[in-house]
């Protein structure tokens, strides 16, 4: 998995995001897809209760809480099930999916193996 960027890079793409959407509003959310460490650093620079974190791993759903406002989506990119109630309010979107696979699962279980 390669969610878990380090800090000085979590924080310019942070600042990035926010010279894009400087305000972000119920109606101009900035949703991260798939980026925890980005959303993190974004609610640590930014804290914004309409940004949106969609992310599969649940853990991640109480450093949403703890961050001073946003919101916390369960998200399966397999399923790809938008809520209803963010659509349409998204003025950028953040996305870095996992690119997992079985062919990269199983070459990386056979290096953890060896």
């Amino acid at each position: 998995m390669h969610f878990r960027y380090t800090t000085p890079f979590a924080h310019r793409l942070a600042e990035a995001i926010h010279t894009v959407v400087p305000a972000p509003t119920e109606k101009s959310n900035i949703a991260y897809i798939c980026c925890p460490t980005g959303y993190i650093a974004s609610q640590y620079l930014y804290q914004s209760a309409t940004t949106l974190l969609l992310e599969y791993d649940q853990r991640f759903a109480v450093a949403a809480a703890s961050s001073g406002g946003g919101h916390f989506i369960h998200y399966d990119l397999e399923e790809d099930h938008i809520p209803e109630a963010i659509k349409g309010t998204v003025e950028l979107a953040v996305v870095d999916p996992p690119f997992l696979n079985e062919v990269c699962m199983s070459a990386n279980m056979k290096i953890r193996r060896r």
